[in-house]
């Protein structure tokens, strides 16, 4: 039976951050993207948007944040568009995870949000 069944409480956690165990629930995430692509490259952009959260000491809050990845290809023909040389950065703008006050762990929200930094990566992949 669900709660509601059993006249237990329920809990509103939209828009608010848990904190221990770690845990943000943004009442609006986002995420877009952009594409040019042809037969032999193309480029994408991924926006991704979560909105601010209150932290459960109700004097902190953990502001919006817009994470950008980046990703190009390249798939030569003279082997049929099969081979595909994929590069990417995700989080090229450097953007910092905001501050958790009442988090456990680094001061952040890892279940939620990217860790600091940046990531880059490379794939090679081929279709047969």
């Amino acid at each position: 039976m669900p709660p509601s069944d059993l006249n237990a409480p329920t809990q509103e956690y939209a828009g608010t951050e848990r904190g221990s165990p770690d845990q943000a629930y943004p009442k609006f995430k986002l995420n877009g993207t952009i594409d040019w692509s042809a037969p032999s490259y193309g480029i994408s952009f991924t926006g991704r948007y979560i909105a601010a959260v209150d932290e459960r000491d109700g004097v902190h809050r953990m502001g919006n944040v817009f994470y950008g990845d980046v990703q190009l290809y390249l798939s030569p023909g003279w082997m049929d568009h099969r081979l595909r040389l994929t590069a990417g950065v995700n989080n090229i703008f450097d953007r910092d995870p905001p501050q958790c006050f009442t988090c456990d762990s680094a001061n952040f929200d890892p279940t939620t949000y990217d860790l600091p930094g940046q990531f880059g990566y490379l794939r090679l992949s081929y279709g047969f």
